[in-house]
């Protein structure tokens, strides 16, 4: 028996139960357009600050904190706009950039799973 409920979350975009208690993962789902975008206007500091300060509140603690992790939607090689940028010309956010940000994320305790899409995702999930 499973049972979805839907909520705004302000830490990541899925949480997981079993039951009634809180599977240890945060998932941020972010499609290649969406990493050039908060590069630009600083999300992707901010989202991934706020993820690992709640690892640990809702983990329990140092020693039972939530993997955290960032599913990518896309290759940003595909969403080039005139320019040679991903997403709007304005971001300014190359490929390279992109994928340099993403790259680096393992290194920041985040796990990362790349998706081909929405449908590729809800197998992921």
């Amino acid at each position: 028996y499973s049972c979805i409920v839907v909520r705004e979350l302000k830490i990541a975009d899925y949480v997981f139960f079993v039951g009634d208690k809180l599977a240890p993962v945060l998932i941020e789902r972010k499609s290649a357009e969406d990493v050039a975008g908060s590069l630009h206007d600083g999300r992707w500091e901010r989202q991934q600050r706020n993820m690992r300060k709640a690892q640990y509140v809702l983990g329990d603690g140092h020693a039972r904190r939530c993997q955290i992790c960032y599913i990518i939607e896309g290759d940003p090689n595909k969403r080039k706009v005139h320019g040679g940028n991903v997403g709007r010309r304005t971001w300014f956010q190359s490929v390279d950039d992109c994928e340099s940000a993403i790259s680096e994320l393992p290194l920041l305790g985040f796990s990362v799973m790349r998706s081909k899409g929405h449908r590729d995702t809800i197998g992921i999930l």
